[in-house]
């Protein structure tokens, strides 16, 4: 018992070391893209890695220069196409944003407050979903995202928990802003791609291999 316990707690150190390893990758790689540019690219990467992992016994049995191959491969293949769908996914917030204010300014009825709303909620499953989809198959940016958006609206009680989780990882964020320099980025992603992971195996969408 008391050595299974030593062997978990391990095995938790080791996936704790290694993601905060991916969370350096990620910001080395996003400073190498200027930021704006570098973002989008370096979080394709960042779920790719993590892709792998799950798909091949765990992030813990993967060397650190092998992780760091595969996440420079992925944020170089990947750069015009993630760029292209992080603009898109930051033209798409900030218009949500802007209609949001604009609503309230002019004090609009409930339709469109609720046609908002569902736009908003369509947004929030394909800014989840839409890296994990690129991620895990051979697919244009337009591909990735209705296929995004159809796979969260046919699976909203599991896209509701990674919501969630991604959620209270925000706000652990918030709470422990330290926390944030070392897992921001890496634990979101870990998170967000093991559930994504369950929904493409029950979905039956078929894997692409790096």
């Amino acid at each position: 018992m008391i050595e299974r316990l030593g062997n978990g707690a391990f095995s938790i150190c080791e996936w704790l070391a290694r993601l905060a390893v991916i969370n350096m990758f990620w910001l080395l790689f996003t400073a190498a893209g200027l930021g704006l540019f570098g973002w989008a690219p370096a979080t394709a990467a960042a779920f790719a890695v993590m892709r792998s992992a799950f798909l091949n016994g765990g992030l813990a049995d993967q060397d650190t220069r092998s992780v760091f191959r595969e996440f420079k491969s992925v944020f170089q293949n990947e750069f015009v196409p993630a760029n292209i769908i992080g603009f898109l996914l930051l033209w798409g917030g900030a218009l949500l944003i802007l209609s949001g204010w604009s609503m309230e300014a002019m004090e609009v009825s409930l339709l469109p407050r609720l046609v908002l709303i569902g736009a908003a909620s369509m947004f929030l499953l394909v800014l989840l979903l839409v890296f994990p989809v690129r991620t895990h198959m051979e697919t244009s940016i337009q591909g990735a995202v209705r296929y995004s958006l159809m796979i969260g609206l046919a699976n909203l009680p599991s896209m509701f928990i990674v919501l969630i989780s991604v959620a209270l990882m925000l706000v652990l964020f918030v709470m422990i802003p330290g926390v944030l320099v070392f897992y921001g980025a890496s634990l979101p992603a870990a998170a967000v791609m093991f559930m994504s992971l369950k929904i493409f195996s029950k979905t039956g969408l078929n894997p692409i291999s790096y």
